[in-house]
């Protein structure tokens, strides 16, 4: 009878540690890596929306634009890399001044700054810190853009 008991309640602790992994949500999930840097699902989605709010009212998507948002990404993400390996300067004042025009932007879009901590749920301190990485990424790339841009030469004959 004990060991009807024991075995009983070991069954039921290991059917509720399968149903328990089954109700597991997914916070955020990698895509891709490139190099040490990694690419998450969220970053994907991030950008989908942005194409939206970049799109023309009312013209939906192309099919392809996840696709096109990873490629987007990933190659940002080269950029980075080599930008970092090149020690290109990119100053903190410079990715200050870039957050705080962000932060201006969305004021002017939301209307006030408590307009906006209420909408977004994020303090300006919140939103500074969150938005430091991705900002300070892009400026990396960008530099690197334009290092590998200006050595290009083209002359009339060549176009």
């Amino acid at each position: 009878m004990k060991k009807f008991l024991i075995s009983s309640f070991g069954v039921m602790l290991l059917l509720q540690g399968a149903f328990a992994q089954q109700k597991k949500m997914v916070a955020d999930k990698i895509v891709s890596k490139v190099g040490e840097k990694i690419v998450l699902q969220s970053d994907i989605e991030s950008a989908l929306v942005d194409m939206q709010q970049q799109a023309l009212e009312g013209m939906p998507l192309p099919a392809n634009a996840s696709c096109q948002a990873i490629e987007q990404i990933i190659a940002q993400k080269i950029l980075v890399l080599q930008a970092e390996r090149d020690s290109l300067p990119i100053s903190e004042a410079d990715v200050d001044g870039r957050i705080e025009s962000q932060i201006r932007w969305a004021e002017q879009r939301y209307g006030s700054r408590e307009k906006m901590t209420e909408i977004t749920g994020y303090t300006i301190y919140q939103l500074r810190e969150r938005f430091r990485d991705a900002i300070r990424e892009s400026m990396l790339a960008k530099a690197m853009r334009d290092k590998i841009v200006n050595a290009v030469k083209v002359t009339p004959t060549e176009v």
